[in-house]
């Protein structure tokens, strides 16, 4: 009876170990160095300048907003990388014609509408725009004219100011950070524009009480929970926010100081320095990337953990354990369907990936793409082999 206690005990142990170590690599980008090239071959071949945000479509499908070089780049299932919108020349043209022969300046995040639409938010242009199947690129929200304005009326003719990130709503309803106006809004399916959350100044206040009340500093990044909150990273308050359906805001993780401290912790007692990007597991859980801190965090069970990064800026850590690598400042942060994390790791000028398992030798097969990543039942396996 011992021995099985024993064996169970270490299996457990050994479980724990396994399924909370991930492997990192890297899936696009092959130097530190800004610059632009690799189109139509394998995107570990491929430069990168500033990769902002990163978005795996439902066919898991890895798009890139490459920032600096003014495009939106896709790593097919095959591994090539191509441009799909900008032609690398910073301004803004092209609505109505291919977005190819379009010009953005810095896209930040990407998304796709519950109708299939590629979505960019296009920052410096103060625009989200949308890239059809056919390739063609309009303009969707934003009159270019940067400000705030338009709430109660089309959104097509209101102002926004350096918008960041954008989310859907299980009614089709499109979540906007409005970063610079210190505001989250709201975009209706019938077109119409309503602020959600902020009051348009810069601070720290409204917990518990209305959203439309409360002050946020620099949104950035939101996501619409199973439960249809929204749970935002109120970045320069380094704090994780939520919005409850009822339109009440509270504070689920951070403590306001820009820091790093409280892993294997309440995350209202945690440490984030200038948390960035935010993507949500299929089981709820809250994946951080804490740019300052160089390190990706995980909030589960209400406890925060570092699952990426050893807190120092710079690249190491290929092909080993994520927590012992270097991340550069990381921003986009996405969950592929089949489990795998990507990463847009800004300064690297890479996009890297987390795996459970080790992944294949060549990443321009893609099997990446497809391959199984289930945490629960490579742990099962685990449990049942050992005991």
């Amino acid at each position: 009876m011992k021995l099985v206690y024993l064996l169970a005990s270490l299996a457990v142990l050994l479980s724990f170990a396994v399924c909370n170590t991930l492997t990192i690599t890297t899936v696009a980008g092959f130097t530190s160095s800004e610059g632009y090239s690799g189109d139509n071959g394998p995107a570990t071949n491929a430069q990168l300048n500033g990769p902002r945000g990163i978005h795996v479509a439902p066919n898991g499908e890895v798009y890139i907003a490459d920032g600096s070089n003014h495009r939106v780049r896709k790593i097919s299932a095959n591994g090539v990388i191509t441009t799909v919108a900008g032609t690398g020349v910073q301004g803004f043209s092209g609505d109505n014609g291919l977005a190819t022969s379009a010009q953005l300046d810095t896209p930040y995040n990407l998304n796709t509408s519950p109708t299939g639409e590629l979505i960019i938010v296009d920052r410096n242009n103060h625009r989200i725009r949308s890239v059809s199947s056919a390739g063609v690129i309009t303009t969707i929200v934003g009159s270019g004219i940067q400000g705030f304005s338009g709430d109660n009326s089309l959104a097509t003719n209101a102002s926004l100011n350096f918008p960041r990130f954008i989310a859907y709503t299980s009614s089709g309803d499109m979540i906007i950070t409005d970063t610079e106006n210190h505001r989250i809004r709201r975009v209706f399916t019938n077109g119409t524009i309503v602020t959600i959350a902020g009051t348009g100044v810069a601070g720290f206040s409204g917990d518990n009480g209305l959203a439309t009340l409360a002050q946020l500093n620099t949104p950035r990044v939101i996501r619409v929970n199973s439960a249809g909150e929204f749970i935002f990273t109120d970045s320069l308050n380094n704090r994780i926010r939520r919005i409850s359906t009822d339109g009440i805001i509270t504070t689920i993780a951070g403590s306001g100081a820009a820091n790093f401290s409280g892993d294997g912790g309440s995350p209202l007692n945690a440490q984030f320095n200038n948390p960035r990007g935010l993507t949500l597991t299929s089981s709820g859980s809250i994946i951080v990337s804490d740019r300052s801190n160089h390190r990706i965090r995980l909030i589960e069970n209400n406890v925060v953990n570092t699952i990426a990064g050893v807190g120092t800026p710079g690249f190491s850590g290929d092909n080993g354990d994520a927590r012992q690598a270097q991340l550069n400042f990381p921003w986009g942060v996405a969950v592929a369907p089949n489990g795998n994390i990507f990463i847009a790791d800004r300064q690297n000028n890479r996009v890297r990936m987390l795996t459970l398992r080790s992944p294949t030798p060549t990443p321009s097969s893609a099997s990446y793409l497809s391959q199984k990543n289930t945490i629960f039942l490579v742990c099962l396996g685990l449990l049942l082999v050992l005991m």
